[in-house]
């Protein structure tokens, strides 16, 4: 039942910029997230405002679009986790 799970090919690639259709907020996505009701979510984390970190969001991938941005990618070791707690929904 799950295994077409397993192999989903996402609508966008983590690293990349959207936007939410909706309301405009922008930012990275950082995550994603597939439910069992077959809903994908991305956490979508935007730049610092004002020297401070603006809290992340997640957005159902249909009200997203992908921005002209490059797709940011990081260097990350073999051996790294989850930097923050699991999404809740």
């Amino acid at each position: 039942m799950f295994e077409s799970k397993l192999k989903k090919n996402y609508k966008f690639e983590l690293g990349s910029t959207v936007k939410d259709k909706v309301t405009g907020f922008e930012g990275i996505a950082t995550g994603v997230a597939s439910y069992i009701t077959g809903c994908d979510q991305y956490c979508i984390q935007p730049p610092l405002k004002d020297g401070s970190f603006v809290d992340s969001k997640w957005f159902d991938d249909n009200r997203l679009e992908l921005t002209d941005k490059k797709v940011l990618e990081l260097k990350l070791d073999d051996d790294v986790g989850a930097c923050e707690q699991a999404p809740t929904k």
